[in-house]
C-alpha cells in the first residue's frame, strides 16, 4: 500500500525547474541521481531510475572498482585456483601456505 505524505507546494521555476526539498531526503536522491517521470491520469510522477541497483552502487565507487579490476586481472593472468567442493576450497582457504 502506498503512504502519502504532503510536502506542501512546489513553485515550478524558469526552464521548467523544480526543488524537491524534503522529498529527496525522504527518499534518498542524491546530486546526480536520476528520475524517471510520467504523466499519470493528470499527475506528474516521478520516482528514482536505478540505472545501477542500490544494492550495487558499492561498485561504482573507486576502492570497490579497483579492487574488481584487480580480481580480474588475477583471473586473466592465471592466478587463481578452482575447487570441485567446498570442502576443498576451504581446505585450500586454510593451507598454511594460503595468501
Amino acid at each position: 500500500m502506498a503512504t502519502e505524505r504532503d510536502l506542501g507546494p512546489v513553485v515550478v521555476q524558469r526552464r521548467g525547474l523544480v526543488r524537491l526539498g524534503e522529498a529527496r531526503k525522504l527518499l534518498g536522491i542524491a546530486d546526480g541521481d536520476i528520475l524517471r517521470m510520467w504523466v499519470e491520469d493528470g499527475r506528474i510522477v516521478m520516482e528514482p531510475a536505478d540505472l545501477v541497483p542500490r544494492t550495487e552502487r558499492y561498485l561504482r565507487q573507486d576502492e570497490w572498482a579497483a579492487m574488481l579490476q584487480a580480481s580480474l586481472d588475477d583471473m586473466r593472468a592465471g592466478r587463481m585456483r578452482s575447487h570441485d567442493t567446498v570442502d576443498g576450497l576451504l581446505a585450500d582457504l586454510h593451507a598454511p601456505d594460503a595468501n
